[in-house]
């Protein structure tokens, strides 16, 4: 939670934020996921789904799965009303901290998405390939980035 101007909250996603996801979402993506991808996703034991509210509307979201010992993270958006507010920095933090022992964190991002690759390197995150063509319908690569994550000992 933030104070001030920036004041949002986060919470986990549920069922009922849908249709608000999915109109971020088409507005963020070119080649938006599927109301039955986020279905899919709040089902899944592995997932971690959040949404971030400011202004008494859903501004962003973020998924990440929770797989042996790393953390991948999915999909992050923020609406394009609510940026420069440190929305998506929060979020991606809050995923971050989801997978208590994980030992790293991975993602794929737009290669011409720079907005989010200089968030992403200010968070910690390393270049460590391409995917070329990744993100098919666009024809279009992503890079693939890294964050060793420190355990702390919780005892």
């Amino acid at each position: 939670m933030r104070s001030g101007m920036n004041s949002f909250t986060l919470r986990d996603m549920t069922y009922a934020d849908l249709d608000a996801v999915l109109q971020v979402e088409i507005t963020v993506f070119p080649s938006p996921w599927s109301r039955s991808s986020f279905e899919i996703e709040l089902a899944k034991p592995y997932s971690v789904a959040i949404i971030a509210e400011a202004e008494g509307s859903l501004a962003g979201y973020g998924v990440a799965w929770l797989v042996a010992d790393e953390i991948h993270i999915a999909n992050v958006a923020v609406h394009p009303d609510f940026r420069r507010r440190g929305l998506g920095r929060a979020l991606v933090e809050r995923l971050l901290e989801s997978g208590e022992s994980a030992k790293g964190a991975f993602l794929e991002v737009r290669i011409r998405n720079s907005d989010a690759i200089r968030l992403y390197r200010q968070l910690g995150f390393q270049d460590i390939g391409i995917r070329k063509k990744y993100y098919q319908e666009e024809n279009e690569d992503a890079l693939l980035m890294r964050k060793d994550l420190v355990i702390m000992d919780k005892r």
